[in-house]
């Protein structure tokens, strides 16, 4: 490089070096970085998942459970066919679908015992059945629906087990009966932890009882146009056997062993009562005893702190005008406590006259 190409590249660099130099911040449009919760070009944010499903919560709340009251309303809109000439297993479905739509705790009680009753009553009609005629679950294929009674039964309602529709429909019948007695009645049972002390209540046994009877005195009166509490007869449930002893024979059985479990609880809620009212008896009379001990102790050391403080003078003074204690305030059981508080009273009052 010669001497004049090296002058030219030092003018130019110190040109340079007296322009200004001029910081140009880079500004970026507004819609860049612009969060999801702000809308861009007119695009509505979508919601998230989690923000739905509490919208769905929060609408369920408003709608389930129902208050109590909304069934009263509903009640007289329920179809005939699950209140008239309808079995005592199907208004035990009718009220477990109730339950369901209240969540009411009380109502649970109630199906755990109308439940048990239930079962049992139909299982002893069952026995019989079986040890009286050698039928065994016949009353239960009767009452199946007509769509597994056509595949079950002959013209002759005699049950049929040589073709595999029957059979299945046979095994059907035996896990429905299942499920819909003694398992919904042990779900009850199991919501409150099958203790019988949390479950029966005076209003439990009373209601479901009643209920009973009203069960069947609505549906003696309704067919026969007689009321009477042990309903009996064909037209509530479907018996294809015209002798009327085997009728009685089969209901009978159901009676004597819905009757049998209320008088069990019956008994397990007196004996349950009882010792719990002589518990709080027994609290009772101790917390009486405590605070009559606690007086007593209270007013003996009153008298010892103003006995201390007497003078000489306080010998001419009689403490049998104002006794200390009195005859009302003592108690068989504060005899000790007493005694040690006159111990204490009388050490002191011949320690101040000496």
């Amino acid at each position: 490089m010669g001497p004049a190409d090296r002058e030219g590249a030092l003018e130019e660099a110190s040109c340079l070096a007296q322009q200004p130099q001029h910081k140009q911040k880079a500004v970026s449009p507004a819609w860049v970085g612009a969060t999801s919760d702000v809308p861009i070009m007119g695009k509505q944010p979508s919601p998230s998942p989690e923000s739905a499903a509490s919208s769905q919560r929060g609408l369920l709340r408003h709608v389930w459970p129902m208050p109590p009251a909304v069934l009263v309303v509903l009640f007289p809109l329920m179809h005939r066919c699950l209140l008239v000439n309808a079995g005592y297993t199907k208004w035990f479905h009718a009220i477990s679908f109730c339950y369901l739509l209240t969540q009411n705790v009380w109502l649970s009680k109630f199906l755990a015992v109308m439940g048990t009753t239930v079962t049992f009553g139909w299982w002893a009609s069952m026995s019989y059945d079986l040890y009286t005629h050698g039928r065994f679950a016949h009353i239960l294929f009767w009452n199946m629906p007509e769509i597994m009674t056509q595949h079950m039964l002959n013209d002759e309602n005699q049950v049929v087990y040589d073709t595999p529709q029957s059979v299945s429909m046979i095994a059907l019948s035996h896990l429905l009966d299942t499920l819909g007695h003694p398992v919904l009645a042990l779900y009850y049972w199991s919501l409150h932890r099958f203790q019988l002390s949390k479950v029966l209540s005076w209003s439990v046994l009373i209601g479901t009882y009643a209920l009973s009877r009203y069960w069947s005195c609505f549906h003696q009166y309704y067919n026969d146009g007689v009321v009477h509490p042990f309903y009996i007869g064909r037209d509530v449930y479907q018996i294809h056997d015209d002798n009327d002893d085997h009728l009685f024979g089969l209901w009978a059985p159901a009676y004597l062993a819905e009757g049998t479990c209320y008088v069990l609880f019956t008994l397990f809620k007196v004996f349950l009562d009882f010792p719990a009212a002589l518990d709080e008896k027994t609290v009772a009379s101790k917390d009486q005893q405590h605070q009559g001990t606690r007086i007593l102790l209270e007013r003996a050391s009153t008298s010892i702190s103003t006995s201390s403080l007497l003078d000489d003078s306080s010998d001419e003074m009689d403490y049998t005008d104002k006794p200390i204690l009195s005859s009302d305030d003592m108690d068989e059981s504060d005899n000790v406590s007493v005694l040690h508080c006159i111990s204490g009273l009388a050490f002191l009052d011949v320690k101040s006259t000496s």
